[in-house]
């Protein structure tokens, strides 16, 4: 069962896209004491019912180890419990002073600003991208010589919960990133990141060179976000004045993010823009679009090439 078809089952307003196990998916309720909008979730979730446990423990775990915003983990091996990605945990604020936990990898003059799609409050979106199949892109990018960022949004995962707009975090992480040595940057967003990219594009600043998003969409609704909650983003009018060049990249089997990323691309203005689709089918699962080899060799291709045009 897909994200999208737990949404529809109107069991919770937050879910986990993240696989921890093959197998078959379903919508479960996940019980939280965190303050979060709802204190039960629904989780797609993949495998056997030990890993009900795992999540429990490692949830758990997560939460005591950043008590304090300078503690825990301080690698990605520490914080994930994976190696396919080797670099550094970080802590950083956003403007409003909100504590954000982040990492890093790679070196260069070039950076990489991971933005994450809308996921489950309570599950860290920093680990999914550096386990399979998603780590060989980022490893990719590392290997193009490119420094990479990842965070998690505020009330997500490891950072800070505390509400407000998800645009701030943002703009912090690209801080941060021009901080540790990136002085020309590319933003690779998922899903509603592309809505929160552009929801801070006028303050972006001049080191951020352009956007490849991946299936970019919307959520609640196909084109629109609440991310969350700084007030709602209509992705349709702040395309519109979005300024640098744009590379998005979807699957045209994909029923759930095809069809906004299509509407989102045409309503885009600026003259520079590219849009690849690729064969392939998807619900609504955002990892199914990075689950053929092929496929993601050529999402790394377009990613780099459109780097090297307009940030190296």
């Amino acid at each position: 069962m897909s994200l999208e078809q737990c949404r529809r089952l109107g069991v919770a307003s937050s879910l986990s896209e993240r696989p921890i196990f093959g197998g078959r998916e379903y919508c479960l309720p996940l019980l939280t004491g965190e303050a979060t909008p709802s204190d039960t979730r629904a989780v797609p979730f993949r495998g056997r019912a030990v890993t009900l446990v795992v999540v429990g423990v490692f949830a758990w775990a997560a939460s005591a180890a950043f008590a304090h915003p300078t503690s825990g983990p301080k690698t990605i091996k520490g914080l994930c419990f994976l190696l396919d990605v080797k670099g550094s945990v970080i802590h950083f604020s956003a403007a409003d002073g909100t504590k954000l936990v982040g990492a890093t990898a790679g070196t260069g003059a070039t950076g990489v600003l991971i933005a994450n799609t809308w996921g489950d409050f309570n599950l860290d979106q920093i680990c999914d991208w550096v386990g399979a199949p998603r780590s060989q892109l980022v490893n990719g990018l590392i290997a193009g010589g490119m420094r990479i960022l990842l965070f998690d949004y505020r009330r997500v995962g490891f950072s800070q919960k505390r509400p407000g707009a998800w645009g701030q975090d943002l703009l912090a992480a690209a801080a941060e990133l021009r901080r540790l040595g990136a002085r020309r940057i590319v933003i690779l967003s998922e899903s509603t990141g592309a809505l929160v990219t552009f929801s801070v594009a006028s303050q972006l600043g001049p080191s951020v060179k352009g956007l490849v998003s991946l299936n970019p969409s919307g959520y609640p609704t196909a084109t629109a976000t609440n991310a969350h909650t700084g007030g709602p983003v209509d992705g349709m009018e702040a395309i519109k004045t979005f300024k640098l060049p744009l590379l998005f990249l979807v699957m045209r089997g994909d029923t759930f993010d095809y069809p906004p990323t299509k509407m989102l691309y045409d309503a885009a203005t600026v003259k520079d823009k590219q849009l690849i689709v690729f064969s392939g089918r998807s619900t609504g699962n955002t990892n199914d679009i990075f689950t053929d080899p092929s496929r993601l060799t050529r999402i790394l291709d377009a990613t780099l090439t459109f780097i090297r045009k307009h940030a190296t």
